[in-house]
């Protein structure tokens, strides 16, 4: 493919599609920041609560490999403009919900809409950009994504206090929409991903995925990294900020925000180290990155409330170690074909990689109601202390440790 060619049109395409990762991103991020306004209207309890917060990766999670095989078929330009319609009409409804059954489904409409989202990047990258660039724009893909998601954590508690979540969800609704139009008038997939669409493999590529141990163990690595984000900042942690003595919503959501902007700065470091790092390097840093991002999240849940300083540099560190998930794509990259079957293997990692955080917020919401129950019969989200938040988020510290052990794995599969 002449690369070389088309240079405006490429980027513009680039920016198009993350264009949907972030949408994708900023409804992931908002599930912690409106987890109290939907428990206190549905007046559910800490497990429901979490259930529904967390449905919107329920669909996510299965459709990745889906959406790889779909891309595969249709191309891009097709998969990403009906996900995008998708999500306008989920985002529509959930805002218009009744009840928790009709705000469960509609997340996970919204869900099935995003799913598509970075596999389709991949393939818009793939299809325009000379092979050598690809780990590079996917990187920069994700800083643009969470460094809107960033400033996201800083202005939508204001809007949910000054207006509603169903306001902000028309909003995302409306931006869907647009999105939506936007990908089928102007998107093109690219020649490298018409030939790939020309492929009739994708299945026997999917399950040599399944039976390579070393693909597991690569995306549960991304997983267990990422967990920070679709788990923790997306989970509990706005709300066991704010119920540290003195502190409240706002302030919580800004040193969420705080640990956003480390996986931007983190997310720069790691396209400049995966383009000049060797694989075994990259297999290094990965496991010191996990374990750095262990005690650093043991630092943001575990500190004082009076250690404000040094609990926002744990915040930036962990944001900027947490971010070596993306290695895992380059690790990926290695070991693959970049042509055939290539959106399939991506989806199925990315399928991993998104896995553990909200399996684990769901686990999370459990345990504290098992505490509840305990200690009274009615059971209010309110009820949860700071002691229990602590508790049930520790839960993310042993994800990064097991994340650390599983990138030693692969380190001396590959010394061995």
């Amino acid at each position: 493919m002449d690369v070389s060619s088309g240079l405006y049109q490429r980027y513009l395409y680039w920016l198009i599609s993350s264009s949907c990762f972030v949408v994708q991103l900023i409804v992931q991020i908002s599930s912690g920041l409106v987890a109290p306004y939907l428990s206190d209207e549905f007046n559910l309890g800490p497990f429901y609560g979490n259930v529904l917060v967390s449905s919107v990766f329920f669909l996510h999670i299965l459709m990745q490999v889906p959406a790889g095989l779909l891309i595969e078929k249709f191309g891009a330009r097709r998969v990403l403009g009906i996900g995008a319609s998708i999500s306008f009409v989920g985002a529509l409804l959930f805002s218009f919900s009744a009840g928790f059954f009709s705000a469960i489904m509609t997340r996970m409409l919204m869900g099935v809409g995003l799913s598509c989202s970075f596999v389709g990047i991949t393939s818009i990258i793939g299809g325009w950009f000379p092979s050598h660039q690809f780990t590079l724009m996917v990187s920069l893909a994700e800083m643009l994504g969470l460094l809107i998601g960033a400033i996201a954590e800083h202005w939508l508690p204001q809007v949910l206090q000054q207006y509603s979540w169903r306001v902000f969800f028309k909003g995302v609704s409306l931006a869907c929409l647009l999105l939506s139009l936007v990908i089928l008038l102007f998107l093109r997939n690219g020649q490298q991903a018409q030939e790939i669409m020309q492929e009739n493999d994708a299945l026997t590529h999917l399950k040599l995925a399944i039976k390579n141990w070393r693909l597991w163990v690569n995306g549960l690595y991304s997983g267990a990294l990422f967990a920070v984000v679709t788990g923790f900042v997306a989970g509990d942690a706005t709300q066991m900020l704010a119920a540290m003595p003195g502190w409240d919503l706002a302030s919580a959501a800004d040193f969420c925000a705080v640990i956003m902007y480390g996986v931007v700065i983190g997310s720069g470091i790691m396209g400049w180290v995966s383009s000049r790092f060797t694989h075994r390097e990259i297999l290094t840093l990965m496991t010191a990155a996990a374990f750095v991002s262990a005690m650093s999240i043991a630092a943001v849940i575990w500190l004082g409330s009076e250690f404000m300083i040094l609990r926002a540099v744990a915040c930036l560190v962990l944001g900027i170690f947490t971010s070596a998930y993306l290695l895992s794509f380059r690790v990926l990259a290695d070991w693959m074909n970049m042509g055939k079957g290539r959106n399939v293997l991506i989806g199925f990692t990315n399928m991993l990689s998104v896995l553990p955080g909200p399996v684990f917020s769901v686990l999370a919401g459990f345990i504290q109601r098992i505490q509840l129950e305990g200690q009274a019969q009615v059971i209010l989200e309110s009820q949860v202390d700071l002691h229990g938040f602590q508790l049930t988020n520790s839960l993310f510290i042993a994800v990064l440790v097991l994340g650390s052990f599983l990138a030693f794995m692969l380190l001396r599969t590959r010394a061995d």
